[in-house]
């Protein structure tokens, strides 16, 4: 036959079954528990364990599972062992045909696999059973009851028969009747559907002679009372019983403060037994005195006497207002079994508003356009409140503007409009950080009020929101500059430096340029011009205050000291670049132009370098945010400079910059002259040199260049041996920079006794292994005697050496679009690079240079 018409016989056979015998009529008890026998045809439950499957079984077979059928195909599989089996939580819904001996067989009988979704057994006041469930545990003793079920999803057509009731408590006592509200006892095997209420199962606990006398007021806690439905044996594992606990509680009365002003509303939560009435006082009592507030729920006795009714939770909550006019003082609030909670009623204190004076900065008027300054004040007679700040001043409206932007006029009566921070007594101060920038340089005032108003009406004498305590101010003038960069190389460099020398500049970019883009350091950008030579770099987190520290890659960070000083002190900006000796190794000699960039008042780099330039690399395109861009690639020294700065002049950018220029040479040293030198005399070693001296950089770099001394004997095989040894000294200085800066060094070494000496050639060598470069000559040491008898004067160096190789001229001011001030003027401009082309008649040494990729320090 073919196996679909079997399958469908069988379904058929199996319905009609079910039709005769009730389709799940047919569980039964056993061993493992209640309805865990399962018939043919029965439904079973997702989550249900232990199930008994003997019914379903036929002589000489083992059944070892039920199996869902997809076409002829079987699917998912639960398994039985012993005839016992349960049904897993991921299991799918459908027909499941019985499985002998591992070989499922659609024609077997089958059960149906559902999901059950429990009910639950509420609980309402049987005096209004349409009401809203209580959902407390605890359950007054003399409320009315109905117990029934509720829940979504259940099956009330396939569970026919199964609401047999019970009572249990923890003694083990059971009941399955009660004495009902009409004082009929009922069974509560009743059979009837759970989901509606029927009045004749309303029953009070308190009727009932198997509960324990609980005493009105006694904190007792209460006798654990479980009521659940007996008939559906819980569905294995899928029904939870409702416990409540039957108590009777000692009231207790507690409110949200005891400290109450004039004016004010107070909340009073009474806690007690659940649908329970309670009468609630307040004493003394009479007029201008304090009162309950009438919610419509409450009986109202009088203003100082009502009666509320607790929730199934056992709580109520009502509101006590206290007049404008109250009579100041203590009262209490009570209920029965005497108990109360007392309250204060006071005048409210006087509320008085303080602004502190400004920092000495602030009043010196240091403090720039994109500086913070630090707003602060105090307030007395309350524990925390708003304060309301507005800033008044050129270009403004008249009832002034929030602090955050000068485009956001304050609106009387508005808080949103306004600065608002906040006074508490636990840090014992109010403050605020006011973010200058978006503000035009000038004189403001800033104010400080209560109340959200404005200065039309605060300005008043008396006006609103306003407080003047002795000689506190509630406002205070605050100047603020414009931004400006200014720059400048050492007193100890003029802006020369050798090659192989550390390059670095120093400058002062007020403002607080960068400051919020990510990092807490100020940022200024520059680049360099030279011959074939396109630069650039910034510098994006240096300090503001000075005192920074430098990290290992070199970028400096502002100290911890600085959040102190933020907003007191004004931020001066002073910093600079350094770059180690092997940036200058790789310069050519030649002039070089300096661009450094100040992001403005908009806080934004309008000019910018393309691509990796920006973090130290060669500069091909400069861009704006604007959309033009300009091609640097076959720009030279002087034209490319002037190419950018004029970028920086276009109306759209209001990107501050300042030019300078540096100058690197080929190392050199002179000597000064000896004069007649003979056997005895102190010989003094001393000259001229462009290398450098000692001087500290903007990140703590020392800067200078070691020269060491060492002299030796050229004519060692004309003299005679001797047992006599000289003393011929190794030493080494460091060259002296002239303030300011006259184009060279000086350095010299101690005095050389040369007693020990031997009279004849010498060569003096000085070598600076900093820069890899060294210098030499010869002089001739004589006798006593032939220096005594010297007839005609004898050169004493080689006239070739000038004694002032290093010829300037006039320096020329550069212009600058930024002012500058006494202490800081921009770096002068040389116009000719000195010629350094000095003729040397011994022993030169003359040195490759080797190009090195430049790496910043």
């Amino acid at each position: 036959m073919n196996p679909k018409k079997i399958l469908i016989i069988s379904l058929l056979a199996i319905l009609l079954c079910s039709i005769l015998t009730g389709w799940a009529a047919a569980r039964y008890t056993t061993p493992e528990g209640m309805n865990a026998g399962i018939s043919p045809g029965n439904t079973i439950y997702i989550g249900e364990g232990n199930l008994n499957f003997s019914a379903l079984g036929t002589a000489g077979k083992t059944i070892t599972g039920i199996v869902r059928f997809d076409g002829d195909t079987p699917q998912n599989k639960i398994s039985i062992a012993n005839n016992i089996g349960s049904v897993p939580g991921n299991t799918p819904t459908g027909y499941y045909c019985v499985e002998y001996d591992n070989t499922p067989m659609k024609s077997t009988p089958s059960v149906w696999v559902d999901q059950f979704l429990p009910g639950t057994i509420s609980v309402i006041a049987a005096d209004n059973p349409s009401g809203t469930p209580l959902t407390g545990t605890n359950i007054p003793k003399d409320l009315g009851v109905i117990f029934y079920m509720t829940g979504q999803g259940i099956k009330y057509s396939e569970l026919v028969n199964w609401y047999d009731y019970e009572i249990s408590m923890p003694s083990g006592l059971k009941r399955s009747s009660v004495k009902n509200l009409n004082g009929a006892m009922v069974s509560l095997n009743s059979h009837a559907d759970p989901s509606q209420k029927y009045q004749d199962l309303a029953f009070r606990f308190s009727d009932q002679e198997f509960v324990p006398i609980i005493n009105p007021g006694e904190e007792l806690s209460g006798v654990s009372v479980t009521f659940k439905i007996t008939n559906m044996g819980n569905l294995n594992g899928q029904y939870s019983p409702r416990p409540v606990v039957l108590t009777s509680v000692k009231p207790a009365i507690s409110l949200d403060t005891s400290k109450i002003e004039t004016d004010k509303v107070v909340t009073v939560t009474l806690s007690g037994t659940a649908a329970t009435e309670y009468p609630l006082v307040i004493t003394p009592a009479g007029d201008n005195r304090p009162y309950f507030v009438d919610d419509g729920k409450i009986t109202m006795i009088n203003n100082q006497s009502i009666t509320v009714t607790t929730d199934d939770s056992g709580k109520y909550v009502v509101s006590i207002r206290i007049p404008d006019n109250v009579i100041t003082g203590e009262y209490t609030v009570s209920t029965i079994y005497s108990v109360s909670a007392p309250f204060t009623v006071a005048k409210p204190p006087v509320v008085t508003l303080y602004f502190d004076e400004p920092s000495a900065d602030v009043l010196a008027g240091k403090f720039a356009v994109g500086d913070q300054i630090y707003l602060t004040g105090r307030v007395s007679g309350i524990d925390i409140c708003p304060v309301y700040l507005y800033i008044t001043g050129p270009n403004l409206p008249a009832n002034g503007v929030s602090l955050e932007s000068p485009a956001q006029e304050v609106v009387d009566g508005d808080p949103s409009t306004f600065t608002v921070t906040t006074y508490s007594s636990n840090l014992g101060y109010w403050a605020y950080y006011w973010q200058t920038r978006g503000f035009e340089p000038g004189s403001y005032t800033i104010h400080a009020n209560l109340n959200p108003i404005g200065q039309k009406e605060s300005g008043k004498p008396g006006g609103a929101g306003t407080g003047i305590d002795g000689d506190v101010a509630l406002s205070w003038d605050y100047t603020i500059s414009e931004q400006s960069i200014q720059v400048k190389s050492s007193d100890k460099t003029g802006g020369y430096f050798a090659k192989g020398d550390i390059l670095y500049s120093w400058w002062i970019a007020r403002g607080s340029p960068g400051v919020g883009a990510g990092h807490p350091g100020g940022e200024v950008r520059w680049y360099m011009f030279g011959t074939n030579f396109r630069y650039a770099d910034r510098e994006a987190n240096f300090p503001l205050y000075g005192g920074g520290t430098t990290d290992s890659s070199g970028s400096s960070s502002s100290s911890s000291s600085d959040n102190s000083r933020i907003g007191k002190e004004a931020p001066w900006g002073e910093y600079g670049f350094t770059y180690n000796r092997t940036f200058t190794y790789g310069l050519s000699p030649g002039t070089y132009y300096l661009v450094y960039q100040h992001p403005g008042p908009n806080n934004i780099f309008d000019i910018y370098a393309d691509g990796s330039a920006l973090n130290g690399g060669t500069l091909t395109t400069v861009s704006t945010t604007y959309g033009s861009s300009s091609d640097f690639t076959y720009m030279q020294g002087k034209a490319a400079a002037d190419a950018l700065t004029k970028m920086f002049e276009d109306p759209k950018s209001d990107d501050l910059y300042v030019m300078t220029q540096f100058i690197v040479e080929d190392p050199w040293i002179t000597f000064d002259a000896l004069g007649t030198v003979a056997v005895g005399d102190k010989l003094k070693i001393s000259g001229k040199t462009n290398l450098a001296t000692f001087d500290k950089t903007a990140d703590k770099t020392e800067t200078k260049d070691t020269l060491w001394l060492t002299i030796s004997r050229m004519d060692m095989n004309t003299v005679a041996d001797t047992s006599t040894a000289m003393k011929i000294p190794v030493d080494t200085t460091t060259p002296s920079s002239p303030i300011p800066f006259r184009g060279y060094r000086t350095f010299s070494y101690d005095e050389i006794d040369t007693s020990s000496w031997y009279p004849g050639t010498y060569e003096v060598t000085i070598t600076c292994k900093d820069v890899n470069f060294k210098q030499s000559y010869s002089f001739e040491l004589l006798t006593p005697d032939a220096k005594a008898s010297a007839t005609t004067a004898v050169p004493t160096r080689d006239p070739a050496l000038s004694d002032d190789p290093y010829a300037t001229t006039p320096a020329t001011p550069l212009k600058t679009p930024t002012p500058t001030s006494a202490a800081w003027t921009p770096v002068p401009t040389l116009t000719t690079a000195p010629g350094f082309g000095v003729g040397i008649a011994i022993l030169g040494l003359v040195l490759s240079t080797i190009a090195i990729r430049v790496r910043r320090r």
